[in-house]
Order: structure tokens, then sequence, then C-alpha cells
């Protein structure tokens, strides 16, 4: 196995949904609403990770895998501003890069983590941002819905950068 650390991110769209003040309704924002709360959001999140194999190595100490618990190191949700819009990130330690099918295997098994696992339990915990109160979830059942690496959520970046060094 190759013992070089390497480190890549997976993008996730993300849905916000504001507790109006009298507790008897719930409505979903634009997350870009609650951008300036980045830090809180990714304090919140860190404190969600809370025994000691998660915080060491964060959705990976629930990895199904075997194959994947022995390959990745850690994984470590996050949210991120990109482009002026919020979104799920995934940071993904692993002793070298992940090829096509251990990414595969690892989107399905982050998907699960987002929908049923850590997710679903982040998502029922508000978090006060600005005197809200907001639930946040990594995973919706939309046909929108992705986990992609950087290069495939955001290509336009990464053609941008490139042209950007000829």
């Amino acid at each position: 196995m190759d013992n070089r650390i390497t480190e890549q991110k997976l993008y996730c769209p993300l849905v916000f949904k504001y507790d109006s003040r009298d507790g008897e309704s719930v409505y979903e924002v634009d997350p870009v609403s609650y951008a300036r709360y980045t830090k809180a959001i990714n304090n919140a999140i860190r404190e969600s990770l809370s025994d000691e194999d998660e915080i060491e190595y964060g959705l990976n100490a629930y990895t199904g895998s075997a194959h994947l618990a022995e390959k990745v190191y850690s994984i470590f949700p996050s949210v991120e501003k990109r482009d002026g819009e919020l979104y799920g990130a995934f940071t993904v330690r692993s002793h070298g890069e992940l090829d096509q099918t251990e990414l595969a295997d690892l989107t399905s098994e982050l998907i699960g983590h987002a929908a049923d696992g850590w997710g679903e339990s982040f998502e029922q915990c508000p978090i006060e941002l600005g005197g809200d109160k907001v639930y946040i979830s990594f995973w919706n059942n939309g046909d929108d819905y992705f986990i992609k690496p950087e290069s495939e959520a955001f290509p336009e970046q990464n053609l941008n950068q490139t042209m950007g060094g000829m």
C-alpha cells in the first residue's frame, strides 16, 4: 500500500431549513443566506464528531468497506463557500490516490453517511445562526443531488486555472 497521504475533497449541495420564531413552521431557505456563518457551521460540525474514533478519523470511523477502511485514513465533513454558494465538503485523506472504483465506493458510502448516518443526526440538531434556528442537511432526494470530486463539481474553475497558466 502507498503510505503517502493524499487529500481530496468531494462536494455536495446543502439544504438549509429555518425554524420560524414561533416554532410552528420550518421553511427551506437558500444556503447562501447563511454563508457569513461558515465558521460557526464548521464548529458545529466538528462538535458533532464526539467520540474518540470520530475525532481522529471523522466519518471513516463508520466505513462499512474493509478495503476503504484500510485505504482511507479520514473523512471530515465541512461547509465551504464556492462562487458565492455554500456547499458541503468531505475532505478525504487516503494512503495514495483513490482509483475510480474506490472513488465510486467511497461516494456510495458518503451518500449513506449524509442520508442516514452522521448527516441525519446532524440535520436533526438545529444550529443557532444570527438568532435563527437552522437545520442543515448534506443530503436531499432531488435529481440535482450529487457527491463529486472538486474537478467534477466545479469544472469551470479547473478550466479557468488551466487557461490562466497559459
